[in-house]
């Protein structure tokens, strides 16, 4: 029952945003969604693995908790990160896509 519930307050507040003229892009590293209200419509700004490697390393973002896993949660770009902190990434028991990885791994090159 509670998810019809979250599903329904979703769709609310979807609705709400749309009517206001905001735009909407929702899903996962497989899709993505978007909604927009016609009189504003939205301008396209998705970043692939494949784009170019320095607009990627700018926009793919990895969040952490640093080293003890207990630290506040930090959101940063590949060129945020030091080298260190991709090795641990790496090295960790993560379930990294493999793109991602390859992504990683490449910055590391970089």
């Amino acid at each position: 029952m509670a998810q019809y519930l979250l599903a329904d307050i979703c769709m609310i507040m979807l609705s709400i945003a749309m009517r206001a003229g905001m735009n909407i892009v929702y899903g996962g590293l497989e899709y993505l969604r978007r909604s927009y209200n016609l009189a504003f419509p939205p301008v396209e700004m998705s970043v692939y693995a494949d784009d170019d490697f320095e607009l990627v390393r700018k926009s793919l973002i990895w969040g952490a908790r640093g080293v003890s896993r207990i630290d506040s949660l930090k959101y940063l770009t590949l060129v945020e990160q030091q080298s260190d902190d991709i090795k641990n990434i790496l090295s960790a028991d993560y379930k990294i896509r493999n793109y991602v990885r390859e992504l990683l791994e490449k910055e590391l090159l970089y």
